[in-house]
């Protein structure tokens, strides 16, 4: 195991957060609804403290005791020790951005094919109303 990166007091970390698209855009009509779509985003925070949590020294934290503008805790906790291959994902803080950016856009890839498998199945159904439809004309 390698020693994590440490961002010093005024350099940012970086996180990656889950928004939702219900601000842009919502399908809602009668039965039917679609409004879980998400997307991954990088939001930067400065470093204000660092230390470790504790005298282990295995969990280093940010922030330490320091709160929002809504009275929220934005302390963050990260192991001081790189896990050897793990494949880095959105609970991990990241201290080069340019490597966030490539984890969200992995997601974002990822959200994006699981939208086409949603955008297909809507078109399937979309098109068989027409089969149901005719199947109750000849039924008059």
């Amino acid at each position: 195991m390698a020693k994590r990166k440490i961002a010093t007091i005024g350099e940012p970390v970086f996180i990656l957060t889950q928004n939702n698209f219900t601000d842009r855009f919502k399908v809602t009509t009668g039965f039917n609804s679609l409004n879980t779509l998400a997307y991954i985003g990088v939001n930067a925070i400065k470093v204000m403290s660092v230390g470790y949590v504790d005298d282990t020294l295995e969990k280093i934290v940010y922030n330490k005791d320091y709160k929002d503008e809504k009275g929220n805790d934005v302390s963050i906790i990260v192991e001081a020790e790189e896990p050897s291959g793990k494949r880095r994902s959105s609970m991990d803080v990241f201290v080069d951005e340019a490597e966030a950016n490539a984890v969200a856009i992995s997601m974002n890839d990822q959200f994006q094919q699981e939208c086409k498998a949603i955008l297909d199945a809507v078109s399937q159904c979309y098109h068989e109303y027409d089969n149901i439809k005719s199947s109750l004309k000849r039924a008059k």
